[in-house]
């Protein structure tokens, strides 16, 4: 079994740059948002550091295919892309549109010349990017949907929050955590009240896997759509962890999603975005998600110090209730092969 220790090896670190390249992830919303502001930034910062700008238009990389000078260094208003080294013009769709000094070369603009566009993928509210993705979105959605793609789609349009979380524990062990419900008694109590936990139930996907919890009697449940796999159940919430760093969290009240960040070998930043079908009645119900926020990220930083062990290493796992934490650990041990390429 993969011993999360190792990626506490700076070396480890560097080496998830291409299992996060490859993958799918969500974009903040101010990114996305309409109007005609371009919006430089970067995917993941201290992984993958890619330099990218938004437009109206596109998702393209902010760099010159002249000589590599960034583009756009904060957020503007412009109709094109002018690089402030050589004056070459770029359309908001990543098109080369001139250059000085180059009117009269044969050939010119070639292929090269132009900005390769980001593939972006929308689902509801939410958008997705992907700098060399390793799978098909549509192969995603094609997993997700029967479960949570209703959901997400009719999901409240109003994002209530937007909170970030520095964190001094590797990555890794946040996304753990997420993976299992045989914490919940012990570290969630009001959350273990909310939910029937004896009908707590896993199901293992290829792009990452899927918690269903059961509500408890006198709490609200999703109003699933016709032929939904669990019409009928009273479901209080449905959790997706999307293959790497990604949590989709459907409730009845709305929305939530959680982005880890790795920024180093033992530190992370965990995003918060929350949308709500009903922004007043909701704050409650995220006052709730806030103190599950809080309990999950100070147990997180007690097994980070538990990792500086060298007396204890990886002990056995209930094949049912940590079935998500195996298979991330394999997944995650493949990706991290020396030569592999997820």
């Amino acid at each position: 079994m993969f011993d999360l220790r190792r990626l506490q090896a700076p070396e480890m670190h560097s080496r998830s740059h291409a299992l996060f390249r490859q993958s799918w992830q969500i974009l903040d919303p101010h990114l996305v948002e309409e109007g005609p502001q371009l919006r430089p930034f970067v995917m993941l910062p201290g992984l993958l550091d890619e330099p990218l700008v938004r437009t109206p238009w596109a998702l393209l990389p902010n760099v010159c295919t002249h000589r590599g000078s960034t583009l756009v260094e904060a957020p503007c208003q412009q109709r094109s892309l002018r690089c402030p080294y050589h004056g070459r013009r770029f359309s908001l769709a990543g098109r080369c549109e001139g250059a000085p000094g180059f009117e009269q070369l044969e050939g010119f603009p070639s292929g090269r010349d132009h900005l390769p566009e980001i593939q972006v993928e929308e689902w509801g509210p939410l958008r997705f990017a992907s700098l060399d993705p390793g799978t098909l979105f549509q192969d995603i959605r094609a997993e997700l949907d029967p479960w949570i793609g209703a959901l997400v789609e009719r999901a409240g349009q109003v994002l209530l929050r937007e909170e970030d979380h520095h964190i001094s524990a590797n990555w890794s062990l946040y996304v753990e955590n997420y993976l299992e419900g045989l914490h919940l008694p012990f570290v969630h109590p009001e959350l273990s009240r909310a939910l029937s936990l004896s009908e707590y139930r896993y199901e293992t996907l290829k792009c990452g896997t899927l918690q269903i919890g059961t509500a408890s009697a006198k709490q609200a449940c999703l109003q699933l759509p016709k032929g939904h796999p669990l019409e009928g159940q009273r479901i209080g919430a449905l959790y997706v962890w999307l293959w790497p760093n990604t949590m989709i969290n459907v409730y009845p009240w709305g929305l939530s999603i959680n982005r880890v960040e790795p920024r180093a070998a033992d530190e992370m930043v965990v995003r918060y975005h929350t949308w709500v079908l009903d922004h007043i009645s909701s704050r409650q119900d995220l006052s709730s998600v806030s103190q599950t926020e809080a309990e999950d990220q100070q147990i997180v930083r007690r097994v980070q110090a538990g990792m500086r062990s060298s007396l204890v290493g990886p002990g056995t796992l209930h094949p049912e209730h940590e079935a998500g934490v195996v298979a991330f650990r394999r997944r995650l041990a493949e990706a991290l092969r020396p030569g592999s390429v997820e």
